[in-house]
């Protein structure tokens, strides 16, 4: 009886073996996907693994890296989500000045971001985001008495990463109007 039990003994340990080094390897491998996004400055895909490791594979090595590289990385997308978000309201304030050159020119802001070419080309803006994503121009106008040719007023939209409408972090909408950052935009 008792080498039974220390046959089942045995062969639990080595089952409790081959688990711990199988779910080192997806740990492993798992860690090495975080760091692929990490070299794309994709750090909240990063994370996300890093937190499945620390939930999934709590006895592994990994884990206890993974605590570590949360904060870190968490760190570094909120400085990189500052820059981005400065380097648009850059652009947007690049385009801005563009407009307000058109309008000193035609006497209304253009109804198409093409219209733009009419100006200098040292004039005309990039109209790509950070993401490499366009940047969406439309016209506006602060009454229904406003001609449709003549807009008084324009309107900037950026949405990120994805290029979707709504999301947060690096798919954070921006939107830039009359000159200014806005929450949203709305059509008076």
């Amino acid at each position: 009886m008792i080498r039974m039990t220390l046959w089942f003994a045995l062969i639990a340990m080595l089952a409790l073996s081959a688990c711990s080094n199988q779910d080192e390897e997806k740990a492993a491998r798992l860690y090495e996907l975080a760091e692929t996004y990490r070299t794309k400055n994709q750090y909240d895909k990063a994370v996300q693994i890093l937190q499945d490791i620390r939930i999934q594979y709590e006895n592994t090595e990994y884990a206890s890296r993974a605590e570590y590289e949360i904060s870190e990385y968490e760190k570094l997308e909120a400085v990189q989500l500052q820059n981005n978000a400065r380097k648009i309201q850059n652009r947007f304030t690049s385009i801005g000045r563009a407009l307000e050159n058109y309008k000193a020119r035609f006497l209304a802001y253009p109804i198409n971001p093409k219209d733009l070419e009419k100006l200098p080309s040292f004039v005309v803006p990039d109209w790509d985001d950070v993401w490499g994503n366009p940047i969406y121009y439309k016209p506006t106008y602060t009454s229904d008495k406003v001609a449709r040719h003549s807009p008084d007023g324009y309107a900037l939209a950026t949405f990120g990463l994805d290029a979707l409408p709504g999301g947060d972090g690096q798919n954070q909408d921006f939107f830039f109007k009359n000159g200014r950052l806005v929450a949203q935009v709305t059509d008076q």
